[in-house]
């Protein structure tokens, strides 16, 4: 939209001219002897003006033999988009291999279980899969009583390399996805099908939902069926990935959209030099048990077409059309071979072997039957919704360091994860004749075994596929309350002509009124065009928060009557299960201020509704699994509902951006002041505005990681000596380790925490430790030095707006309303963007530097005695009293060192208040 026209009816400093200022007068007691000016009173007096905000009260004494109860905080770094972009904006394929690497290793589960992933994620076992096979017209009970993987294309696929494998594996997976599921029902030949087999896919349907109806399976087939694309092009998303999968399962045509693909494929191999012929595999169901047998004859057209394997005419695999089909059956008897033969015959058969598999883990058992793999699921795994605990699970065999194809199939399951609104991603990693599954959430990752697809376990490999084709949008980790297409006799479902648009899907929620009533709320999702394919907005990243901002407005009915006819927004996160609630910090906020200070209500974020749900409620497989996380690591899932406003950098003018800053300045102060509440996330995505009445109106969002400091200073329970580290002045030091714990990585929207993550056990008297909470770029330096972060301070959040304002002045562009980067704040550890914020304020060419690439209409503010300029001084001066905390750390032989380090934290806290902020600033502090 077009810059606001704002009506200038407030001071502002970006009227042309700037507000009178006194001359600059010197300073020669200041460590740097820099100058600064005097800035006449603000118009507001300043006697009848407000205190800034009181010291948080001291605490309550604790109930004797009663623990205070342990949260984690939860702090940001810079955004994980940010650190894996190159300098044109586009994501690294280096860079983001590196912090997968980082920030992932210790959060995977290896070698899990095949059947239980797959039983655990898409509810789906060996009895739910038909019997006998799909059946073309034509092909005869006898010809069509097992599930065949012909030799050819096996043949054809062993021997090529990575990229000519593609189609031969396509033909394969999609054979078996014809023989499970019937044709594709658009006429779409993805296999070959013979075209009178069209007709008969609602009648294959048919028949597995009364198979899956005897079974125990409570859902209704797709009417679509999903196939093996070949993609090996450049992924579309709105990150500017050059990431190109191998393929994907789904029904996407074309180039890939990391919005729409569902499970991505990562394809490693090299050629193989094979001697023999290989022969057909069929796959038989036998009282409830599938066995492989393999073929001694050549396989009779009729089988082929009974296979999902037509003519090569009539092909249609891959976007580019073409089959490959071998032939090459020449044993001439007619007859299945034992299983004992079979043994010898699925022995490998070839020479000179070179595949990309050496690598892979441990190797699951070798067996021509699954009958005693599916008796030992029977004993050992509890079957979901079982009322049996299970164990926590810690990722198993170690940090190992993860293969280069692992790393690629997690880079995809990262985009699938920052794409759409999704609770997990499945992913399929084939390394040579070897598959895993790869499941993803917000909590981390799970490697199944490997196990040997085209060979001794092809029973496996029909199940993933049968799992996979008979698995709705939700079953494959599109997020519950997004609903695609629904209709009365349909679930959760979308298709080719009308179920790939947003425009056509809705939230729903469950919510509780006030009463504890219940009420089905319904949002359409609020597309600009009907036909629009309109991407969510998500932050990249698998593990974390993963928030994602859906704009939608209330249908009608309840959602009508609770949060009115105004553009809304779905906001969706997976924020730690310990944290304070977001919903009930706004609330408390919100309640307060319409007690105290109701004018400031439009400043704060407009709650409308919230849902809360454990992992347990939501059904994660992770939970039928058993792989739960420790206490401090579980996630919830939060959906809250909220009054829709622009994001700051749609303010388009300098001027604007003014307005909303005082405005959101002062309202943090007095949500501060009416509820003891502080925000603690100060940064350019946490400022947002509207306009009322012709004005802009700016607003803080975003409570997610704010602290209650009603009950007053809760110190962490730190000697003296161990407390001295976090005084510490910033020195040029190597860097620490990558995981030490005073040096936290980056990670988009993750909450990770500092020192130890372990609850204390019963008993243990701690008092409630401390974290670095905020983002990055933009926390005062207090919170990121080396060692445990001091008690997060009102006059923190006064910094970290100060900052904001440099960075806007800095990095952000009013033409073309966008923000760049300060480069120099860009760093993947908070402790180095502490070194650099520590140059910025004490090196007034640092600081220039800064300032390098500003725009023209904050360049006034890079003039001498400018309130930005005054500011960076005034933080300055606070952090050179930390020269006199030295000095006092270094006399080890005083008793009361800490009561000394005490009474200087107090004059530093003092050194800038609200009151001074505001006077800087030539702003009144209440209107």
């Amino acid at each position: 939209m077009d810059a606001p026209q704002v009506q200038c009816c407030r001071p502002l400093p970006f009227a042309g001219i700037w507000p009178p200022l006194s001359l600059c007068t010197e300073r020669p007691d200041h460590p740097l002897a820099f100058f600064i000016v005097n800035v006449q009173s603000a118009e507001a007096s300043q006697e009848s003006a407000p205190p800034g905000p009181r010291e948080p009260r001291t605490p309550p004494k604790k109930e004797k033999g009663k623990r205070p109860k342990v949260v984690q905080s939860t702090p940001h770094q810079i955004k994980t988009v940010d650190s894996v972009q190159d300098a044109s904006g586009y994501i690294s394929k280096d860079r983001h291999e590196k912090f997968i690497r980082r920030e992932y290793t210790d959060k995977i589960h290896w070698d899990f279980d095949v059947e239980t992933l797959i039983l655990a994620v898409f509810r789906f076992g060996w009895q739910h899969i038909p019997p006998t096979p799909y059946r073309s017209a034509g092909a005869s009970a006898k010809d069509a009583e097992h599930y065949s993987l012909l030799g050819g294309d096996i043949r054809a696929y062993r021997k090529s390399e990575e990229r000519p494998s593609y189609k031969p594996l396509n033909l394969i997976s999609n054979g078996l996805l014809t023989q499970l599921y019937g044709p594709d029902d658009e006429g779409r030949r993805s296999t070959r099908q013979a075209d009178n087999d069209i007709d008969r896919h609602g009648q294959r349907l048919d028949d597995i939902k009364a198979h899956w109806a005897l079974s125990g399976r409570d859902s209704r087939p797709r009417t679509y069926a999903g196939r093996l694309i070949t993609h090996d092009c450049e992924a579309v998303n709105s990150y500017k990935s050059k990431d190109k999968p191998d393929g994907t399962y789904g029904i996407a045509r074309g180039k890939p959209v990391w919005e729409w693909e569902v499970v991505p494929i990562e394809v490693g191999k090299d050629k193989e030099d094979i001697k023999k012929t290989l022969r057909d595999i069929f796959v038989r169901c036998e009282n409830g048990i599938f066995t492989i047998t393999q073929a001694t004859r050549r396989s009779s057209q009729a089988e082929r077409e009974a296979a999902g394997n037509g003519p090569a005419d009539k092909t249609g695999s891959d976007r580019e059309g073409q089959s490959v089909v071998e032939t090459g059956n020449e044993a001439p008897e007619d007859e299945v071979a034992s299983e004992a033969e079979v043994e010898a015959l699925l022995e490998d058969e070839t020479q000179n072997v070179h595949t990309s598999t050496g690598h892979v883990p441990q190797k699951t058992s070798v067996a021509v039957s699954v009958s005693k793999r599916k008796r030992a699921a029977e004993e050992e795994i509890p079957t979901l919704g079982s009322k049996r605990a299970r164990t926590t699970s810690e990722p198993s065999g170690g940090h190992r360091r993860m293969s280069s194809k692992e790393v690629q199939i997690v880079r995809y399951v990262n985009h699938i994860m920052s794409s759409n609104v999704r609770s997990y991603a499945v992913g399929l990693l084939i390394e040579g004749n070897k598959m895993r599954l790869v499941y993803g959430d917000r909590m981390g990752l799970v490697f199944t075994k490997a196990f040997e697809f085209l060979d001794k376990e092809a029973p496996l490999f029909l199940l993933v596929l049968a799992a996979m084709g008979g698995a709705g949008v939700h079953d494959l980790g599109v997020h519950p309350s997004l609903i695609f297409n629904q209709t009365i006799d349909q679930r959760d479902i979308f298709h080719f002509a009308s179920g790939y648009t947003l425009s056509d899907a809705l939230v729903r929620l469950e919510v509780q009124d006030a009463q504890g009533a219940s009420h089905q709320l319904e949002f359409d999702i609020d597309s600009d065009e009907p036909d629009e394919i309109r991407p969510v907005d998500t932050a990249f990243g698998l593990i974390g928060r993963g928030t994602t901002i859906i704009a939608v407005k209330a249908r009608r009915g309840p959602a009508l009557e609770m949060c009115g006819s105004e553009p809304l927004v779905a906001k969706v996160a997976w924020p730690h299960k310990a944290r304070q609630a977001e919903d009930r910090m706004i609330r408390t906020v919100r309640q307060q201020l319409a007690a105290k200070k109701s004018k400031y209500l439009e400043h704060v974020v407009d709650l409308k509704c919230a849902v809360t749900k454990s992992i347990e409620e939501m059904g994660l497989p992770r939970v039928a699994m058993g792989i739960i996380p420790e206490e401090q690591d579980r996630r919830v899932c939060r959906t809250l509902i909220l009054k829709r406003y622009q994001r700051l950098e749609a303010i388009g003018s300098a001027e604007g951006f003014h307005i909303v800053f005082v405005d959101v300045v002062r309202a943090h102060y007095w949500v501060y002041e009416t509820s003891k509440i502080l925000h603690r996330d100060i940064s350019i995505n946490n400022v947002m505005w509207f306009i009322k009445d012709g004005q802009v109106i700016g607003v803080l969002c975003d409570w997610d990681l704010a602290e209650d400091h009603s009950n007053g200073d809760v110190r962490s329970a730190r000697p003296a000596k161990a407390m001295s580290a976090s005084w510490l002045p910033w020195r040029s030091t190597d860097a620490t380790t990558p995981n030490s714990s005073n040096e936290p990585q980056s990670q988009s929207n993750a909450e990770q925490v500092t020192g130890s993550t372990t609850v204390p056990p019963e008993g243990d008297h701690m008092k409630k430790p401390r974290y670095r909470t905020g983002t990055g770029p933009f926390m005062a330096l207090d919170l990121l030095r080396e060692g445990n972060p001091p008690l997060h301070k009102y006059r923190h959040d006064l910094e970290s707006f100060f900052y904001l304002y440099a960075y806007a002045a800095a990095a952000y562009d009013p033409t073309n309303k966008a923000f760049e980067h300060i480069e120099q704040w860009q760093h993947v550890s908070l402790i180095d963007i502490g070194h650099s914020k520590y140059r910025f304020l004490t090196d007034l060419r640092e600081f220039n530097n800064v300032f390098g690439k500003a725009h023209e209409a904050f360049k006034p503010l890079l003039e001498p005695g400018s309130f930005l300029k005054q500011l960076r001084l005034e933080f300055a001066d606070i952090e050179y009293e930390m020269d006199t905390i030295k000095r006092l750390v270094n006399r080890e032989a005083s008793t009361d060192l800490t009561e000394q380090i005490e009474k200087v934290q107090q004059k530093r806290d003092k050194m800038m208040t609200y009151k001074k902020f505001m006077e800087i600033l030539g702003a009144p502090e209440d209107v």
